[in-house]
């Protein structure tokens, strides 16, 4: 059997053999770089659940600011009330779905495969406990999931009002999602503890700030996934990018996608992975992207515009 880097895009294909040694090793390290790939999409897949959580509660606040009559009580819809409150839960389900998917598939990758020091496995362990500890969103929200899961949708309120923080401001409108906490009693499976503490902040609490504290979590989980892998990234994006300078320098080409291939005796081929070079980009991008999800807290979105607004 034959072991080859190839350019399938010319007739007939270019060729660059290796070694099966060194197959193995592009081979690995391909797929190592698409395991941490596939973590880091992961991790877009909650933000933009994130996002569309956010977009709901804007989209009513706006529809608010825009419809409210002046001067008037307006008559309370009860059903178009409901259809608000299927919306935000099934934003929130959504969101809480992909964050469990997040941290179940990372566990995954760091138990599972063979990639990573028995060090640093136990590094990811203990700053997951120290997360699970300090951060008291994370550690609620997740068990909320629970409790959509196996009880009920949690955001049965919904404030929408606009106020002012001092005399003379501009009204501000905002929607406020809601949880009604003595309906967790309800759950035998949500530890009471967990509720009592909720308790303390009020019997209903808004929604918003414990995803906020949840995703920070799930910021902080990953940022410690990147550092227990850092080594592990480096070196398969540094083999990479060696076989890419090695075809390219064989090849001729600028910038060649290569695939990897296996020539059998009789001829036959069988294609195991292709290489690209915006493959070696796309994770270092889109992590730097997504490492702005652990302070979310300290931000908010905002479209009002003053006069000196314009005038920068």
């Amino acid at each position: 059997m034959r072991y080859m880097v190839a350019r399938l895009t010319t007739t007939p294909p270019d060729m660059l053999e290796v070694t099966k040694a060194e197959y193995g090793h592009i081979l690995a390290a391909g797929r190592q770089l698409q395991r941490l790939t596939d973590a880091e999409d992961k991790l877009e897949l909650l933000i933009e659940n994130f996002i569309e959580f956010e977009d709901a509660l804007l989209r009513i606040a706006l529809e608010e600011r825009a419809s409210e009559p002046i001067g008037l009580v307006r008559q309370y819809d009860w059903a178009h009330g409901r259809r608000l409150l299927r919306t935000l839960n099934r934003r929130l389900a959504n969101l809480v779905t992909a964050g469990k998917l997040c941290e179940d598939q990372l566990g995954h990758d760091i138990r599972a495969l063979g990639w990573l020091t028995s060090a640093e496995r136990e590094e990811y362990e203990r700053g997951k406990k120290r997360i699970l500890k300090g951060c008291f969103g994370f550690s609620m929200v997740r068990k909320l999931r629970h409790h959509i899961q196996h009880r009920q949708l949690p955001i049965t309120g919904l404030s929408v009002s606009g106020d002012r923080n001092q005399p003379g401001e501009a009204l501000r409108y905002r929607a406020i999602a809601r949880l009604e906490v003595h309906r967790l009693r309800e759950d035998p499976r949500f530890p009471p503890a967990a509720r009592k503490k909720l308790e303390e902040w009020g019997s209903d609490i808004a929604v918003a700030p414990l995803v906020y504290e949840y995703l920070e979590g799930i910021g902080q989980l990953y940022e410690t996934y990147r550092i227990v892998t850092k080594k592990l990234a480096a070196k398969a994006e540094g083999r990479l990018k060696t076989t890419l300078k090695r075809a390219k320098e064989k090849f001729g080409a600028v910038d060649p996608t290569v695939t990897l291939l296996r020539e059998y005796a009789g001829g036959a081929f069988e294609q195991d992975l292709q290489i690209f070079k915006d493959q070696l980009e796309y994770r270092t991008k889109l992590k730097n992207k997504n490492m702005k999800i652990r302070r979310l807290s300290n931000s908010f979105v905002s479209s009002q515009v003053t006069l000196d607004d314009s005038l920068r």
